[in-house]
């Protein structure tokens, strides 16, 4: 049986909210009734296929907290999308 280390501070994390919308993250704390993420993003289709784009196009932050009677599921995002999130939320290039 594989055994999953519980998620912490700055794990790349993706949600499946309520609304069926499926989100990535940087995971910063949980708040009772919410968690708090920063650098929310989403894939999407863009001018050359598929990109990662910002979830709430207009925020002025970079944090978000999402209520969790919204989330039904959260989980450590594949390794290869969390690489290419960084790399787009960061503008680090990783090898």
């Amino acid at each position: 049986m594989l055994i999953q280390k519980p998620i912490s501070e700055n794990d790349i994390v993706s949600l499946k909210l309520l609304t069926g919308e499926e989100i990535m993250a940087t995971y910063v704390t949980d708040k009772g009734d919410s968690i708090t993420v920063k650098k929310p993003s989403t894939i999407a289709s863009n001018g050359q296929g598929m990109g990662i784009v910002p979830w709430m196009m207009t925020s002025k932050s970079e944090t978000a907290d999402i209520n969790k009677s919204a989330i039904i599921a959260m989980a450590p995002t594949d390794d290869e999308i969390a690489k290419a999130y960084t790399e787009t939320t960061s503008g680090i290039k990783l090898a």
